[in-house]
């Protein structure tokens, strides 16, 4: 995924964005094991060609219904969102982080006490190397300038739903590990680096608030579609989150990636995936698809052709 840097005065809101980076590194995509048992999904579409049922799938009316229903069946603990991060090139089409925050978060709230974002604000304390390493994650992305805007956005509307946000911490000696010995940026490394502190605020929240069952308890993580794998591919374990907060006894852990179609089709890393063939037959204009891709695994597949916003607007709440 791509960072994006959000500047507002001498702070920058650095979201990351772990695919692309990835693909700069020349690294493939982490596949799931084929081999991995899969369990019924509902409602199957009876009427779909045998031929594109690899996986098997649910249609839905909306984002919501469709994380409803993921919910309802899997009961989880702790839920990590992967998205696949918006580029400038497809700003015209509204963003995963936007039809996040518009359509799913509500369903959230009651359910969920904690959610944690894969961003963090850099205050320039930490000298060159941290001018270094931002410039770096700057170049190398594509992001829209809304993107920042919209994060925040997510923050607040979660807050206001009675969900707490928080963001991630990086401290000087971090930004040091990622540095190449040429001065460049490690982008593996900085992949790792996430993967780990996503880990890190995963723990510290859920020891600090216990889940009680009178009150909602489920943990949320809301990151790049590579850190929530629940099978890394080997050797990118470090990278997952998924392992991490599977064993805080917070509950069942469950990976619902966001994939908004004219993004993943822009992805070289995306057509390369097993489900991809699948996928392109049942991305639609008219209906939301959640694709089953193992136990405890699944995409929701939005819809296609919805506009994206324009700079600055607000969106009103879901439901109004």
């Amino acid at each position: 995924m791509t960072p994006h840097l959000h500047r507002t005065g001498a702070c920058i809101v650095l979201a990351a964005a772990c695919l692309a980076l990835v693909s700069c590194r020349g690294e493939p995509a982490p596949e799931k094991p084929a081999s991995a048992k899969r369990a019924a999904a509902k409602p199957i579409d009876a009427g779909t060609p045998a031929a594109v049922r690899d996986l098997p799938y649910g249609v839905y009316g909306g984002e919501a219904e469709a994380l409803v229903a993921i919910l309802e069946k899997t009961q989880p603990g702790v839920v990590g969102f992967g998205e696949m991060h918006q580029l400038t090139g497809t700003s015209s089409t509204l963003s995963a982080i936007e039809r996040f925050t518009r359509n799913m978060l509500p369903v959230l709230a009651g359910r969920a006490s904690d959610l944690i974002v894969e961003t963090w604000v850099s205050m320039g304390r930490c000298g060159t190397v941290e001018k270094r390493v931002v410039a770096e994650v700057d170049e190398v992305s594509d992001r829209p300038a809304e993107t920042s805007n919209e994060t925040i956005r997510l923050l607040k509307a979660a807050k206001a739903l009675g969900v707490q946000p928080h963001i991630l911490g990086v401290d000087c000696k971090e930004y040091e590990k990622v540095l190449a010995p040429d001065g460049g940026l490690d982008y593996f490394a900085f992949l790792e680096l996430v993967g780990r502190i996503l880990g890190d605020r995963a723990t510290e929240i859920a020891g600090k608030r216990p889940a009680a069952p009178d009150k909602p308890s489920m943990l949320v993580l809301y990151s790049g579609a590579v850190h929530n794998d629940v099978a890394p591919r080997p050797g990118f374990e470090p990278v997952s989150f998924a392992a991490r907060v599977d064993a805080l006894g917070r509950g069942r852990y469950v990976e619902i990636d966001l994939l908004v179609p004219e993004f993943v089709e822009q992805s070289t890393l995306a057509r390369e995936e097993p489900w991809f063939a699948q996928f392109e037959k049942l991305a639609s204009k008219d209906r939301v698809v959640v694709l089953e891709r193992a136990p405890d695994a699944y995409s929701i597949i939005f819809r296609r052709s919805v506009a994206g916003l324009t700079p600055r607007e607000t969106p009103r709440p879901a439901g109004r």
